[in-house]
């Protein structure tokens, strides 16, 4: 039996009065100053290196707990919760932890480039368009298009094209009273694909939403940590990965994307 000593012990540097079950923090873990790069509950719990011990009462009892020894610096259960978030808080406010750049650690990125065989898929069309027109003049039926570049149909579905040459049909009538006109802006002035009036020049960063045996939603955008600027519906005909719908963020313009 461990004998008690004359001095009580202490609880952050005061007297400790009371009776019951505490838990000691050896000094030299508490007037230590620690600079750490990471930091976690876990840790901060192996911080305090806590050990249960005993306050001396007859009314409590002893078991294998061990005493509480002179001038012992303690901590009772109820402020253990307390004691690691304040270790954590100290740490942060004195800026201990280094942000992820100080770290060499990057956000992840919201968008990526073409890794799936569907992103992949999508990707090649929307670099094809960007390098010929004639794609776009296809899909809106421009002056007769679709039937010049029939072989273009396998990129595609039909209702994707459908939704699409109704748009265009529906704006020429509004803009031009239904016949293209040289020289004037008729139908959809943009990229019935990449929703805009302008490439990327970084290329396609892509996001996959859902992705089924045969149907996947994907998000674009121009840039790892751009504002997404269109969503994708690709289904599988055949066995190859075609664009049902578009979906324009920025104006809204929907193409079959149900």
């Amino acid at each position: 039996m461990l004998g008690l000593a004359s001095n009580p012990p202490r609880i952050w540097g005061r007297p400790w009065k009371g009776a019951g079950l505490v838990l000691s923090i050896p000094r030299a873990i508490l007037h230590r100053k620690v600079m750490w790069s990471s930091f976690s509950l876990i840790q901060a719990e192996a911080l305090m290196d806590i050990s249960p011990c005993m306050m001396v009462n007859p009314g409590f009892p002893m078991r294998d707990k061990r005493i509480c020894g002179e001038g012992e610096d303690i901590v009772t259960t109820s402020h253990r919760s307390a004691c690691i978030a304040g270790a954590i808080n100290v740490l942060l406010a004195g800026n201990v932890l280094a942000a992820p750049a100080e770290q060499g650690l990057r956000a992840p990125a919201s968008f990526h480039r073409a890794e799936s065989i569907v992103e992949k898929a999508l990707d090649s069309i929307l670099a094809s368009a960007d390098s010929d027109p004639t794609i776009n003049n296809f899909i809106l039926d421009r002056n007769g298009a679709a039937k010049r570049h029939r072989h273009l149909n396998t990129l595609f579905s039909n209702h994707y094209l459908s939704s699409a040459r109704a748009v265009e049909m529906k704006m020429v009538k509004s803009d031009c009273g239904g016949t293209y006109l040289q020289g004037e802006v008729c139908g959809y002035n943009a990229s019935a694909l990449n929703c805009a009036q302008s490439n990327s020049e970084l290329g396609y960063f892509f996001k996959t939403e859902s992705l089924s045996d045969n149907r996947a939603i994907i998000v674009a955008a121009w840039g790892e940590n751009s504002p997404p600027t269109s969503l994708y519906r690709l289904v599988l005909v055949t066995g190859r990965w075609v664009i049902d719908g578009v979906y324009c963020l920025k104006v809204g313009t929907n193409f079959n994307f149900k």
